[in-house]
């Protein structure tokens, strides 16, 4: 059996934009045959991934509370809150990036990864021009699929990747 080496790449947008897109991405991702998610994760190793996995989802939950909290309070979510989520975000990019510059993510992987936090670094910019109640619930739904769509990865790297 030839096995295809197209490089898996999602439609990364459309995932944090829709659940609906988010929930059939997620049913690919965790219906996969095994030397497709292989392909995917590689010698992904499963410590390595649930660092990143702890730290970007632990990022992802207090920008989100205190979204909601401004959200709850009907005040402007305050630029320096905005700077902050930009900043950690970015500090989860440089820790992709170096897990994967030691091996112990897949290229692919990774690179997924940093797409969604590239999208919402993006995304929280944007927002940073206009916050207004909108924008700010739109974004905490972004935030909720990201974190949803990590925690489907979590499942075939526990299954696949590397001890």
């Amino acid at each position: 059996m030839a096995y295809s080496s197209k490089p898996i790449r999602l439609n990364i947008n459309a995932i944090l934009n829709s659940d609906i897109a988010l929930s059939g991405s997620i049913r690919n991702l965790l219906s996969m045959k095994p030397y497709q998610v292989r392909s995917f994760i590689g010698g992904t190793s499963i410590s390595a991934y649930r660092r990143i996995h702890e730290v970007l989802t632990g990022i992802l939950d207090s920008f989100n509370e205190a979204l909601r909290r401004q959200e709850q309070s009907s005040n402007n979510i305050s630029i320096s809150e905005i700077d902050k989520g930009i900043l950690d975000l970015s500090r989860g990019l440089i820790l992709v990036e170096y897990q994967e510059a030691r091996g112990q993510i897949s290229r692919p992987l990774a690179d997924e990864i940093k797409d969604i936090l590239n999208n919402l670094i993006q995304t929280i910019g944007n927002i940073r021009a206009n916050p207004n109640t909108n924008t700010i619930r739109s974004l905490r739904k972004s935030i909720e699929r990201a974190r949803t769509f990590f925690d489907a990865l979590v499942v075939l790297v526990y299954k696949y990747g590397r001890k």
